[in-house]
């Protein structure tokens, strides 16, 4: 694989928020996420390594302005260890008591930090949506959290196919083998991160290469099919911006693309604050949660719950998601 030499990580730049952001919600969202294994996480921040541009690149943001500087190399996967992971920071404490964040401190592309968190989108008029409904005691929980995105978008679609039909923890395990088995790494000072597979590498497989690691026949195909398609030229990005219908019916002409995958793009991938996947069973647990249902919702009745909230249901999905995560419920909903 390719090795090359990026230079210094540089010194950290001080970027604003918006007075309501709450990256310390992020920071607790990634440490309990059972697929953010080639994230590091603490209490103060987070580092990791994303392809921009078409290169591995070095991102780290934290509150504090401490972290990890040092020269950064590209390695082949299997020429270096990757370190342990860090310790998941617990959840932080009572939401209520918390201060907002005014600004971060970012080593690496600002842009790149920013496709990840969203540091300046306003999101106050979620307020007004939100007031007086059922959702309103998980945004006193979670008021300033925002969708933490994929600043790569093959390696976001990609986790989106991984995902399908699959539970949580087989999930985590099939995107930890895609990274381990055909990615690189890229060392850090002292520490050695994992770099997720390029399209080229994806694009060059057979199906056969991924079935060895319990990937089904389908899902290899269309993972290498989505390979291929960014190798020949086709640019995902063109759906960031998009109407979300219009994108949706767009994306699930891509094989292997229904409509929970195309609302799971536009949510993860292209930042879009006004995406309900519906279908997804978590959803439709916590949402049956939140009602007192007895049983988990069915997918037209989350539909229905979205309407209220048009214009911020990218939100709703993760707030709902985040109190699933947190165990806010404690008996568990029955189909």
């Amino acid at each position: 694989m390719r090795r090359s030499k990026q230079g210094d990580a540089g010194q950290p730049t001080w970027v604003r928020t918006s007075p309501e952001h709450r990256f310390e919600l992020q920071l607790a969202y990634l440490s309990t996420h059972p697929g953010a294994f080639v994230e590091r996480v603490d209490a103060g921040g987070c580092a990791t390594v994303v392809r921009w541009r078409d290169r591995p690149t070095f991102v780290e943001v934290r509150v504090d302005g401490e972290g990890s500087v040092g020269d950064i190399s590209v390695k082949s996967a299997k020429s270096a260890k990757a370190s342990p992971p860090v310790e998941p920071a617990p959840l932080f404490g009572s939401r209520e008591s918390s201060s907002p964040n005014r600004g971060v401190w970012v080593r690496g592309p600002v842009e790149v930090a920013d496709r990840m968190f969203q540091f300046e989108a306003d999101i106050r008029s979620f307020d007004n949506a939100v007031a007086g409904s059922p959702l309103e005691p998980l945004h006193q929980l979670y008021r300033g959290f925002k969708p933490v995105c994929m600043a790569d978008p093959f390696q976001g679609m990609c986790w989106v196919i991984v995902g399908q039909q699959v539970n949580v923890t087989f999930a985590a395990k099939l995107k930890q083998t895609l990274v381990e088995k055909f990615g690189d790494t890229l060392q850090v000072g002292d520490a050695v991160y994992r770099v997720f597979p390029s399209p080229e590498r994806i694009a060059g497989l057979e199906p056969e290469d991924l079935r060895a690691f319990q990937f089904s026949r389908q899902k290899a195909k269309y993972l290498i099919s989505l390979a291929r398609r960014i190798v020949n030229g086709w640019d995902p990005s063109v759906y960031e911006g998009m109407e979300a219908e219009e994108a949706i019916a767009h994306l699930t002409q891509l094989e292997g693309v229904g409509r929970w995958s195309a609302e799971c793009f536009l949510l993860f991938v292209f930042r879009h604050p006004d995406v309900l996947p519906a279908a997804d069973i978590g959803l439709r647990r916590a949402l049956g949660k939140l009602l007192g249902l007895g049983r988990n919702a069915t997918e037209a009745e989350l539909r229905e719950f979205g309407r209220m909230f048009a214009g911020w249901r990218s939100y709703v999905s993760q707030y709902l998601w985040l109190a699933l995560r947190e165990g806010r419920w404690e008996e568990e909903a029955v189909d």
